[in-house]
């Protein structure tokens, strides 16, 4: 199971948004199991412009970003 934790309109800082995963690891009971997704190790795309309106990039941007890293 994964609990997906999204900033789609990017109001969050790096830092705000790495306290907040951080408090809810901390503050909420039951999740040594569980993964957390919050953009670092999960990516949400779109395919064909589906869920675009969600703040997701296309698949095709996103594989050609992963070929420079």
């Amino acid at each position: 199971m994964t609990i997906d934790v999204a900033d789609t309109v990017g109001y969050c800082l790096p830092r705000e948004f790495g306290q907040l995963v951080a408090d809810i690891k901390a503050n909420t009971p039951g999740l040594e199991n569980v993964g957390i997704s919050s953009g670092a190790t999960q990516v949400d795309v779109t395919i064909n412009g589906i869920e675009e309106r969600a703040g997701n990039a296309s698949l095709e941007e996103v594989s050609i970003i992963l070929q420079f890293l």
